[in-house]
């Protein structure tokens, strides 16, 4: 049985595949600017939250069908969609949980978001990606990037974003941004 790493790369190869007919970046879905890190430093038993908005400027609703992603020093990522961020004002930059200070609205959102894959986002809408990640050891950073999510709108599209998600070291985010992580 392939380890979790090699079913990742096989199942983005496949991905990779089966989305080369599909016009990247041409559909009404936006994410994130390429280029922006986002870094949170880690904290023992919590999971680290990255939000990113995701807006939707077509005329009709995109669902999503599949993600990809690259990682470094990741345990896991699970994916997430707020559909009521914007109506609440509750987009997320950065959130831990559990935590020792709650924000107040960590469960309700929580409870609220669903898996991004089958979502269906609303034409016209605004949405919170929630990307959830949880590092393979606190001794290296743990990075998120190149998400790719594709979907379906009036045709099958794939938007994507450069944008990294830094589970720093616990030197915090400045001092530990620079060190590479074991081969």
């Amino acid at each position: 049985m392939p380890s979790s790493a090699a079913a990742r790369a096989l199942g983005a190869a496949v991905l990779a595949v089966a989305l080369a007919g599909c016009a990247a970046d041409e559909g009404p879905l936006t994410m994130a600017d390429d280029d922006v890190t986002v870094c949170a430093p880690h904290a023992d038993g919590a999971t680290m939250y990255f939000g990113m908005p995701v807006t939707n400027a077509g005329a009709d609703a995109a669902t999503v069908t599949d993600l990809s992603w690259s990682q470094e020093n990741v345990d896991s990522v699970e994916f997430l969609i707020d559909l009521e961020a914007a109506d609440l004002d509750q987009f997320i930059g950065t959130m831990r949980w559990p935590t020792d200070e709650p924000l107040g609205y960590e469960e309700d959102l929580l409870d609220r978001a669903v898996r991004a894959q089958g979502a269906v986002i609303p034409a016209g809408s605004t949405v919170d990606l929630i990307v959830a990640v949880s590092p393979s050891s606190h001794m290296w950073n743990a990075e998120v990037t190149d998400i790719a999510l594709a979907y379906d709108a009036d045709a099958s599209y794939v938007a994507d974003s450069g944008m990294t998600m830094v589970v720093a070291t616990e030197m915090g985010c400045d001092a530990s941004m620079a060190p590479e992580s074991p081969a």
